[in-house]
């Protein structure tokens, strides 16, 4: 073997751990309302989880109709009792399994419900999505982004984890941070993957609407396939 190719095959040995590495990453990877890929400008990389959801979502979407019942989110063969003043919108896009808007008071603006289901991701650490969260905030002068306070919710005989974040929020989508703003999420176990649930809006919207949050979470109770398969093929 000529020098030239024993450099080339040490070379591609040695990058071999990284790809794989990279391949991990990516294979979780998806796409959460259009959030960004590339590194930010502190060279930070937002780990994303999000897929795509199948042709019998984005079908769903394309015929969709508001719940029936404004007290219930059904979702992934699980149920919740919600406020019925959070008023369900069609999903912004088709990473979402609904969305909902939640008012504020006082003329306060609105704060988001948006729900997903993460296919095929049962075994994602609850700290990824926490990662992915934080990357979204502002960082300070020192570069520090938002500590995040954990909260441990239960519901069904379940430990449900739980996260808040304040400060200034890069909105799915956006290209600037909105100051002022905060994001409670929780992550559950559904039929078919990983349920997200992320309250997100003006930091004072999102304080008052973080105790009907948390009970919205603690209210679960799980429901059987054909009923799930019945009330989303009314819808």
């Amino acid at each position: 073997m000529h020098r030239t190719d024993t450099l080339v095959m040490m070379t591609l040995r040695t990058l071999q751990g990284p790809f794989i590495l990279m391949a991990a990453v990516l294979f979780l990877c998806g796409c959460d309302d259009a959030a960004p890929r590339a590194s930010n400008t502190n060279g930070d990389q937002a780990p994303n989880v999000y897929r795509q959801h199948s042709s019998d979502q984005q079908q769903r979407h394309s015929n969709w109709q508001p719940a029936e019942d404004p007290t219930v989110l059904h979702v992934a063969g699980l149920e919740f009792t919600k406020p019925a003043t959070w008023i369900e919108s069609q999903p912004l896009t088709n990473l979402r399994h609904s969305n909902f808007s939640v008012p504020g008071q006082s003329g306060e603006g609105a704060a988001e419900l948006a729900v997903f289901i993460m296919p095929d991701a049962e075994s994602v650490d609850f700290e990824l999505h926490v990662q992915r969260w934080q990357i979204r905030f502002e960082p300070d002068a020192s570069g520090s982004r938002p500590k995040p306070t954990r909260m441990q919710l239960r519901a069904g005989g379940v430990d449900i984890p739980a996260v808040r974040l304040d400060g200034a929020y890069q909105k799915p989508g956006a290209a600037w941070f909105t100051p002022g703003q905060s994001l409670v999420a929780a992550v559950l176990l559904g039929d078919g993957g990983q349920v997200v649930l992320r309250l997100s809006g003006p930091r004072s919207t999102v304080t008052i609407q973080e105790p009907r949050f948390i009970s919205m979470i603690e209210s679960l109770r799980e429901i059987d396939s054909t009923k799930q398969s019945a009330q989303q093929s009314s819808r």
